[in-house]
């Protein structure tokens, strides 16, 4: 009987083990995910920041009248700066988009996975039940031999028995 259950077993280790797989790369996208928001984070603070030393430097460039070459140069410095931010921010968006994306297909895989092993638990109880049927059926069977064997025996020891013999003549 342990040997009709080892394939299930194996099968379970199996899925189990391929199930661990897949939570380990969802961990690590997870972990993934979490550095990509710290970054995205602290790229908002920064740009936060920088907006906010860009508008300071425009007032100080505003109020610097006798130098408005100076003031244009650092309006334009701020908006490449600003365009960078902005590059460097939907960069991170779509970086974090595309961890989404997987973690959800590795979402996807692990429902997948713990369908398939729900399925093959479900079979395997059926055939565990099925041998657990014909085992009792033989220890039947086998009671049933042994039955008849005692029997027989009787019969043929009634046969040898004298009194036996006597009444049939």
């Amino acid at each position: 009987m342990s040997e009709k259950r080892a394939p299930w077993r194996l099968l379970a280790g199996l899925h189990r083990r391929r199930g661990e797989a897949v939570e380990a790369e969802l961990r690590q996208a997870l972990r993934e995910l979490q550095s990509l928001e710290d970054a995205l984070h602290a790229q908002r603070e920064q740009r936060a920041q920088r907006q906010l030393q860009c508008e300071q430097r425009a007032q100080q460039q505003a109020q610097l009248s006798a130098a408005p070459r100076l003031c244009i140069a650092s309006w334009l410095e701020g908006e490449r700066h600003r365009e960078e931010l902005a590059r460097q921010l939907q960069a991170a968006e779509q970086a974090l988009q595309k961890a989404q994306d997987a973690c959800d297909a590795q979402q996807e895989q692990i429902a997948g996975v713990r369908t398939r092993l729900a399925r093959h638990n479900s079979q395997a109880e059926q055939y565990q039940q099925r041998a657990d049927r014909l085992a009792r059926q033989c220890a039947e069977q086998r009671e049933l031999a042994e039955d008849e064997e005692i029997a027989e025996t009787v019969v043929a020891r009634a046969r040898l028995h004298p009194g036996m013999r006597a009444g049939r003549r």
